[in-house]
């Protein structure tokens, strides 16, 4: 492993820390503005005293959590499930914006279209098509991809990165 893969994987560690010591910290303020106790706590994520101790005391083992249980801490805290994932670093936040991007959709499928032998028989090339015609075309190749069984199966993306 070389320094700069060591010092990645350090301050990623530290990132993963940080999250998950907020959501302990969240899940800890919540019981108290409730007035729960650690067994109520517990007895809600669907675990053991002992087993709500050693998360408290050992944040990083949130990312442990079965689903079920991240649903239950979710609704507990009031945050969205998708966020609890990230905090327990199950997904990383550019994962969530990247995926809910929709532009970033539109142009990966105009990019892929691009590189495919679909867009040949396309009269005008498409990166100086009207806005509303890229955006069709996306659309379109979008559908299809999901009409064939998933994304990326319609149109072969060799050069893709």
């Amino acid at each position: 492993m070389t320094a700069s893969t060591a010092q990645k994987h350090a301050t990623d560690r530290i990132e993963k820390l940080r999250r998950a010591v907020h959501l302990r910290d969240t899940i800890v303020q919540r019981a108290q503005e409730k007035g729960d106790s650690p067994a109520d706590v517990a007895r809600t994520l669907d675990m053991s005293v002992g087993h709500w101790y050693r998360l408290k005391k050992e944040p990083l083992r949130l990312a442990s959590l079965t689903l079920d249980r991240v649903q239950a801490l979710a609704v507990y805290v009031g945050w969205p499930r998708v966020q609890v994932m990230v905090a327990i670093g199950w997904l990383r936040a550019a994962e969530v914006h990247q995926a809910l991007s929709a532009q970033r959709t539109v142009q990966d499928a105009l990019r892929r279209l691009q590189l495919a032998a679909v867009a040949n028989g396309v009269a005008t090339p498409l990166d100086r098509a009207a806005p509303d015609h890229r955006l069709l075309m996306a659309r379109l190749l979008l559908i299809a991809e999901v009409q064939v069984g998933g994304s990326s199966s319609f149109v072969n993306s060799f050069g893709s990165d």
